[in-house]
């Protein structure tokens, strides 16, 4: 009884350490720089590493110790029940102390190169006792992925992989809240990995985020997301997909990769938003609005770059007509407005930097027409 007496004591001095370490950045360094941190970290590093010690592996050893304390039969029925000494919510509360503090560098240092900790994220990640343990070792590996390095033991290739595995599973068998937050960690980690990964794997990453898009859009341009949360997952999800494709603007050898397949959902996406019968609600339309700007920024460096908008399938004609189908409640879809239509609505309603670009890519429509 004092066992698990001590063990609620943890779990609520971590929970409110992880709390304290969440809120601030002023409160993460308040803690991490107390005098006992130390010796609390060290208590989670080993409840994480371990993943938290069996009744069955104590009584186990006070067996041994002495058997007369129980019959063969009591020995038994105690080993069976194979009960946790520390609560499943005591590993949960040393993985939620790691996670929140793991943004420090000091702490950065010491995690990513400590190969029992990797591992153990690695393996609860995919496999963790709750979907508390798995998503917060997702996380970790996520935070950890932006100071990856060969030299570490969580390399940026280790790190994607797992990252795309995260994704790949959270599509085929995750259901409702626990597989979007899932895909939401994830491409945040790849995000904080894109660029030290080689071309081969940045090459997978840009591949999956290209379909990814095309199907977000066009489902959200449909409404074929039925409840809020799905919409407003769908938006961040289309914000953090155009960020990355960001970052692949000035590498060729990526760019090729990305090809017509995911223009025309970029040039969609700005028919959708800026058709006038667009409606967001507030908690997706922040995601939705960067996004766009995104696109508009992607497809006017593309047009500077001189690619990929120069092949055939994305010449100015074809842009300017491309149809894109958007939702009529109770009626059958229609076509958004033109894209030459709603870059003149973007170069005059939206941001700023977004609205230069519409500016650029209207004015090359128009001359792309008239030297045809």
């Amino acid at each position: 009884m004092q066992n698990f007496q001590l063990a609620e004591l943890e779990i609520a001095a971590f929970n409110l350490l992880s709390q304290l370490c969440a809120g601030s950045a002023e409160g993460r360094k308040m803690v991490t720089s107390a005098p006992s941190f130390n010796a609390c970290f060290d208590k989670a590093l080993g409840l994480v590493v371990s993943g938290g010690t069996t009744l069955q592996d104590r009584t186990e050893g006070a067996v041994e110790e002495t058997d007369s304390v129980l019959n063969e039969s009591e020995n038994k029925e105690t080993l069976a029940e194979g009960a946790l000494l520390e609560p499943v919510s005591l590993v949960e509360a040393a993985y939620a102390l790691l996670a929140s503090t793991v943004l420090t560098q000091k702490i950065q240092d010491s995690l990513i190169c400590n190969s029992s900790f990797v591992a153990a994220c690695f393996n609860a990640a995919r496999g963790g006792s709750t979907s508390s343990v798995r998503k917060t070792a997702l996380r970790i590996i996520a935070r950890l992925s932006r100071v990856a390095s060969s030299e570490s033991v969580l390399t940026p290739e280790s790190a994607v992989d797992l990252l795309r595995e995260t994704i790949i599973e959270s599509n085929d068998t995750l259901e409702g809240a626990e597989g979007r937050n899932a895909q939401i960690l994830a491409w945040e980690g790849l995000f904080c990995v894109f660029d030290k990964l080689q071309g081969e794997k940045q090459e997978q990453v840009i591949q999956d985020v290209g379909k990814l898009y095309s199907a977000v859009v066009k489902n959200r341009s449909l409404s074929k997301f039925k409840t809020a949360s799905e919409r407003l997952h769908s938006a961040e999800l289309a914000f953090l997909l155009t960020r990355i494709m960001l970052l692949a603007l000035g590498n060729d050898h990526v760019v090729q990769t990305v090809g017509t397949w995911v223009i025309f959902p970029l040039v969609g996406t700005v028919q959708w938003r800026f058709d006038g019968k667009t409606t967001l609600e507030n908690d997706e339309a922040v995601y939705w609005e960067a996004c766009t700007n995104h696109s508009l920024l992607i497809l006017a460096t593309w047009l500077e770059q001189g690619k990929p908008l120069t092949s055939d399938a994305a010449a100015p004609s074809n842009l300017k007509q491309n149809i894109w189908m958007v939702a009529r409640p109770g009626k059958a879809p229609r076509k958004a407005v033109h894209f030459e239509a709603a870059l003149t609505a973007a170069s005059k309603n939206a941001e700023s930097s977004a609205r230069l670009a519409a500016e650029r890519l209207l004015t090359w429509l128009i001359e792309s027409e008239q030297d045809s």
